[in-house]
């Protein structure tokens, strides 16, 4: 488990073996998995598949508590 404080840009593209789980604890975050992006607001989760290719950002300075 990590806590991230993201400030206002994009988290570098990354890919892992296992799933990974994204919680946002403070403010709001867009996951751009698959050509598509889905907003996930405080409190909300995403799951990223396992061997996807994703990448994260917040404009709002949120903070996401990591599982993986």
């Amino acid at each position: 488990m990590k806590l991230l404080k993201l400030d206002q840009h994009s988290h570098a593209d990354e890919r892992h073996e296992q799933a990974e789980g994204l919680v946002v604890a403070r403010g709001e975050i867009t996951v751009s998995i698959g050509g598509q992006s889905f907003a996930v607001k405080t409190g909300g989760m995403f799951v990223v598949p396992p061997g996807a290719t994703h990448t994260f950002e917040s404009s709002s300075g949120g903070t996401v508590v990591i599982f993986d």
